[in-house]
């Protein structure tokens, strides 16, 4: 149960970090609670930090966008996600803080074009549109203090 509750901080952790240039760089607590996961032989852990570190990891890009060499389409591995995996990026992608975070895990649903089914993507759009509006409002330099306080607000 302790471990449940460490993934549980270390998620609502990434979810209150405000702009990061690489969502990478959230990795680190991720990989070491796998590591104990692992140890403990908690596979449902492992898995949701997995999935975790897939999400953040799946390409690394920075939000300053070269035009000629950025390109938005995933790969095409998505497409084998497990059901239970998509099931947890769909949780993950209403309930997340963080529109970097929410932008992440509704890039790799509407991108997904495999057989599994899961939430409309017309409601994914919807909802993923204003999250990446959110990020690129961070992302500028000159506004990111206007920003500052939504990312510290938390929902009960």
């Amino acid at each position: 149960m302790e471990l449940e509750n460490r993934f549980k901080n270390v998620i609502q952790d990434m979810d209150e970090h405000c702009f990061v240039l690489e969502l990478s760089t959230l990795s680190n607590p991720l990989r070491s609670l796998r590591g104990e996961a692992n140890a403990e032989k908690n596979n449902k852990i492992v898995d949701l930090l997995q999935y975790e570190l897939d999400a953040l990891e799946l390409y690394t890009r920075s939000f300053v966008i070269n035009p000629q060499t950025y390109k938005r389409r995933m790969p095409d591995f998505i497409d084998e996600y497990s059901q239970e995996k998509l099931d947890y990026y769909a949780e993950r992608f209403s309930k997340s803080l963080n529109p970097q975070l929410k932008s992440r895990y509704g890039d790799i649903l509407l991108d997904y074009q495999g057989e599994k089914k899961f939430k409309n993507k017309y409601d994914i759009f919807c909802n993923l549109v204003p999250a990446l509006l959110q990020v690129a409002r961070l992302a500028t330099k000159e506004k990111r203090d206007e920003y500052e306080p939504y990312c510290l607000l938390r929902t009960p």
